[in-house]
């Protein structure tokens, strides 16, 4: 008896995550299937020592997604690979994030 009530309150948790998407898709359509791709991107993190300081260096798998660093002025910049752009942000954490969108959107 406990796993079907378990079961009755997931599926309101389902349904609204169902529901968010499907509004999500309505507001900006040109974007779909990145719900698809970001729960099949599991990045990892490592770093490498370079002469201006670490290099952190996102993958997700074999494939390198990016590098972030902190700049002189405390501010984290992003250089997704395979872009012209470049973001500057104030966490390291908003530097992953833009990695990693970057790709999904790709």
């Amino acid at each position: 008896m406990p796993q079907l009530t378990q079961g009755i309150q997931a599926l309101p948790q389902q349904e609204l995550e169902n529901y968010l998407y499907h509004q999500a898709q309505l507001i900006a359509p040109d974007i779909s299937g990145v719900k698809v791709k970001w729960e099949k991107a599991k990045t990892e993190i490592d770093s490498v020592d370079e002469v201006f300081g670490l290099l952190y260096r996102v993958w997700d798998g074999m494939i390198l997604l990016g590098t972030f660093y902190e700049n002189m002025q405390g501010k984290w910049v992003a250089q997704p690979c395979n872009r012209e752009s470049r973001f500057i942000v104030n966490t390291s954490q908003q530097a992953h994030l833009a990695v990693i969108d970057s790709y999904l959107l790709s």
